[in-house]
């Protein structure tokens, strides 16, 4: 009888929530930056994205960071320069067991554009960009998320330069397969017992 209790139970909270596949969101993020070598301090960024699962494994994801970079050894008065970057992202859910907690991994490439004195040049450079992350989608209810991820990315400057960030985001969801799962059958009632002849 707890069995039956605990499945009936666990079919009403799976019935209000929402199958990954189709589930849309956008989001705001912010977070902290290292940057690779001894160049920069390390540094805060914000941006946002917006993305889909079009599985309930595979989605993909567009989102943008910006961030003021600042050198560490400054003794000349070097101006600060910015980085903005864009990428498109697959994102693969490796474990779909749980509709609360969507761990994920990310693979993404796109476009980083750094101002003087960093870009090398007297105006702004867009060079190449590309991204690996792992991270974790945290569904709030029925229409909120948070996500935290970690990812390592590569931009081309002059030189080539990696970042380590680490990133918290807030966002708002919507979509995928809302229908409602019927609770199982009861189970049949036990067989009463019989009566011993006399």
């Amino acid at each position: 009888m707890k069995i039956t209790a605990l499945a009936l139970l666990v079919t009403a909270a799976a019935s209000v929530l929402s199958a990954q596949e189709g589930t849309k969101w956008v989001q705001v993020q912010g977070g902290y930056i290292i940057p690779g070598g001894n160049q920069f301090e390390g540094i805060a960024g914000y941006g946002g994205g917006a993305g889909m699962w079009l599985t309930n494994s595979w989605g993909v994801e567009i989102s943008a960071l910006r961030a003021t970079l600042s050198p560490k050894n400054d003794p000349i008065g070097v101006s600060h320069g910015r980085e903005n970057q864009g990428l498109v992202s697959a994102l693969y859910c490796f474990d779909n067991s749980s509709t609360l907690v969507v761990p994920f991994l990310r693979a993404g490439v796109g476009a980083g554009r750094t101002s003087p004195p960093f870009s090398g040049k007297a105006e702004s450079t867009t060079r190449l960009a590309y991204a690996v992350g792992v991270g974790v989608q945290v569904n709030l209810g029925e229409n909120f998320l948070a996500t935290l991820e970690g990812r390592g990315v590569r931009v081309e400057t002059v030189t080539t330069r990696s970042e380590m960030q680490a990133l918290l985001g807030l966002g708002y969801r919507w979509g995928g397969n809302r229908t409602t799962v019927a609770p199982p059958p009861p189970p049949p009632p036990a067989p009463e017992p019989k009566a011993e002849a006399p």
